[in-house]
């Protein structure tokens, strides 16, 4: 009888630990959670700022920002990226890419937004 309450109790501290160990990392896991969430809003509110306008009306200083990459500009440019215009030519405009190159897009390009204000 003695050795089966020997028994009882270390499996009984055993779990106590194991559940100890359990509610430490699910508090960490909360903290983590909590910090991402905080990160998230965070992006959102300032991504929130920005104001996109035509592109047929950008003119030479504001920025584009690339919303997509064609396969064929995967080198070049980059997702997310805004970039200053250089130049404005008929329907084309001009902006120096990621490798320090200047190259020319139309307007109507579906990799671009022409970004209003930067805030």
């Amino acid at each position: 009888m003695k050795r089966n309450n020997k028994r009882i109790e270390a499996t009984t501290k055993n779990i106590k630990v194991q559940l100890d160990i359990v509610r430490s990392e699910f508090e960490i896991l909360t903290i983590t959670l909590e910090s991402l969430e905080k990160n998230l809003n965070q992006l959102i509110e300032d991504t929130s700022n920005i104001q996109y306008n035509e592109m047929e009306y950008i003119e030479v200083g504001e920025h584009v920002e690339c919303v997509f990459v064609h396969n064929r500009s995967k080198n070049f440019l980059t997702l997310g990226e805004r970039y200053k215009v250089l130049r404005i030519w008929d329907n084309r405009f001009y902006i120096k890419d990621d490798q320090n190159k200047t190259r020319k897009f139309i307007k109507k390009n579906s990799q671009f937004k022409a970004i209003e204000k930067l805030y």
